[in-house]
Parts: structure tokens; sequence; C-alpha cells
């Protein structure tokens, strides 16, 4: 199941990879350090009587499974990952052509590289950045996105207004 994430885009159009995988990475490794260091206590806790199901893994069919479970949990997970880096260098092949295209300010709401697979990386705020990391021609062009917050809103209208915050400002 895991392998073929990358195609479930053509049995279902909202289907995506998810590239800001690594943020919740950094979140998770914070949990896997703990879970290690509690490992590690247990493990020296259990120097002189290690739990049955430990000890089940020491048995060489049974440690041979795991392993070899976890090599096929390991290949199945970087099918993605190879995925979205094929899908990664496209994306900034297209930006550096489009950037040494032109010249000045490309507003990007006109151009495809909002479309599918480019929007996977496309971020508001990373597009002048970025235009101007990949430009083989720094300072002739970038990418930009309109502000002008009527085309571009940065909430839905219909969820209202801000409250009012009178109270929470420097006195």
């Amino acid at each position: 199941m895991l392998a073929s994430t990358p195609w479930w885009r053509l049995l279902h159009e909202h289907s995506i990879l998810y590239p800001p995988a690594h943020y919740l990475a950094r979140e998770a490794a914070g949990l896997l350090l703990a879970l290690l260091v509690a490992c590690m206590w247990l493990h020296v806790g259990w120097q002189r009587k290690l739990p049955q199901v430990l000890a089940a893994l020491r048995l060489p069919a049974v440690s041979q499974r795991l392993v070899a479970a976890m090599t096929v949990l390991v290949i199945a997970a970087a099918i993605p990952d190879v995925v979205l880096t094929g899908l990664w260098s496209d994306y900034l092949g297209r930006m550096r052509d489009l950037v040494d295209s032109r010249q000045g300010i490309i507003r990007a709401s006109e151009q495809p590289i909002l479309d599918w697979p480019d929007k996977l990386f496309a971020q508001d705020w990373s597009l002048p950045a970025m235009s101007a990391i990949v430009s083989r021609t720094p300072g002739r062009a970038f990418l930009r996105i309109d502000n002008d917050f009527q085309s571009n809103p940065p909430f839905d209208p219909a969820c209202g207004t801000l409250p009012r915050l009178k109270g929470y400002g420097w006195r």
C-alpha cells in the first residue's frame, strides 16, 4: 500500500503525496529519541531476566522474518520519496526555464507553476526566493503571487471578520 502512493492520484484526483513530510519527521524525531532512550533503559534493566517476547526475537527464524519485514518496509517507504525527488527536480527545472526566459515580475497566478504536480511544491511566500535561487541570471526576473487580497484572500470571507482585539495591546 505504501509503495503505491505515488499512483493514487490516478484513481482519486485529490489524493496527493505529502512533500512537507519532513516537518512531521522533525516533530516525530523527539518522540523517537524518547523511545530509544526508554528502550536503552529497559535493555540495561533486563540484562538478567529478559521478557519472553524479547527472548523470542533471538530465535533465528523470528529474527530473519523481522529483518525481511523491515527491509520490505524500508523499500516501500523509499518509493514515494524517490517519486517526490523526481517531481521536485522537474519543478526546479520548470521554474528555472520560466525565470530565465522572462524579465521583471512574473505573476505566478498566470503560470502553470501552480498546476499539478508543481502545486505540491509551490508555496506563495517561497516563490520569489526560489526563483532567485534557481535562476541562471539572478535579478533579471522573479515569480510573485498577487497580494491584493481580492483575487488571493488570506482567509475565507465566509468565516467572518477578526474579533475586536482592543484589550490585547500594549498599554
